[in-house]
């Protein structure tokens, strides 16, 4: 018996990998959305809908054929970093965030390595 592997379509894989990041990776965001519109379930409702329509739109637009499964996983393993620097620091990531990162030298970054975080991208950026 031959073991078949199962095939996606590459729209299918990034609604998936949308659903995802948004739904898994996003507490934070989850959290404070939810407070904001607690009196307006349906405006909650149709905002995140809209989110989540521009992260297909985004991720089906770059997923050529065989860069597909790489970005994904570079993407899925950077919402995951993302995420828990967000939920345990309150860190938002922008531009200034993004360059303070590529100039941290190994001593300083060595810090934020921990047990907590190296669990953390092991459920939630290796395991997906």
């Amino acid at each position: 018996m031959r073991f078949r592997r199962p095939v996606i379509s590459s729209t299918a894989l990034s609604v998936l990998v949308a659903v995802y990041i948004l739904f898994l990776t996003n507490a934070t965001y989850w959290s404070r959305i939810s407070a904001r519109f607690a009196d307006e379930p349906l405006n909650l409702v149709l905002l995140n809908a809209a989110v989540l329509l521009v992260y297909v739109v985004f991720l089906t637009i770059f997923s050529a054929p065989y860069v597909i499964r790489p970005m994904f996983i570079i993407l899925v393993m950077i919402a995951a970093a993302v995420s828990y620097y967000t939920d345990r620091f309150g860190t938002i990531m922008d531009r200034d965030m993004i360059q303070n990162i590529v100039q941290t030298t190994l001593p300083e970054s060595s810090n934020l390595i921990t047990g907590q975080m190296v669990l953390h991208m092991l459920l939630f950026g290796v395991l997906p």
